[in-house]
């Protein structure tokens, strides 16, 4: 069985908390990758990478500069565990949208649910770790909602932890 973690970046890792402390200090608040990544939001991450073995699938807006940009960030910032891909980017013509069926308009949702479809086991689980709730409804007991202020929680790494490792 696999583990997977869907990470969002802004809102998740990147805070408005960090940001503001960063400026407050008079520090550089982004490098050549973009904003700078709260460190208490990576230290839970960490944690829950430690407990569970999970991988991380980008499903962020920040995978359009591709995979091994990605990778090379994650690198680059010496960042806890392994980015393995990036959620394909679904642009929907408007005739694919059923407009009597809520999920079809769900992108973040329907990317996620795609790279599930090609990629993973019937027993793999995963989580999602976003700031936003655009998910699919059958996605929502795996979402952990993060505040944009603050990151990941402690809370939300027990609950993390909780359903990875059932």
């Amino acid at each position: 069985m696999k583990k997977y973690i869907f990470l969002d970046i802004d809102g998740v890792l990147n805070t408005e908390r960090n940001i503001k402390l960063l400026r407050e200090q008079g520090k550089q608040t982004s490098d050549k990758y973009g904003f700078l990544f709260d460190p208490l939001s990576v230290a839970n991450l960490a944690s829950i990478l430690y407990q569970t073995s999970a991988e991380i699938i980008i499903s962020s807006t920040w995978k359009i500069e591709g995979l091994n940009h990605m990778i090379a960030m994650w690198k680059d910032r010496d960042l806890p565990g392994t980015v393995i891909d990036i959620t394909p980017s679904e642009i929907l013509d408007i005739e694919e949208i059923d407009f009597n069926n809520p999920d079809s308009f769900i992108g973040r949702g329907r990317e996620i649910q795609q790279w599930l479809s090609i990629n993973s086991k019937r027993n793999d689980c995963y989580i999602i770790l976003d700031d936003c709730n655009d998910i699919l409804q059958s996605q929502q007991p795996f979402l952990l909602l993060t505040n944009p202020r603050v990151g990941i929680t402690k809370r939300s790494v027990n609950k993390a932890i909780e359903i990875l490792n059932k």
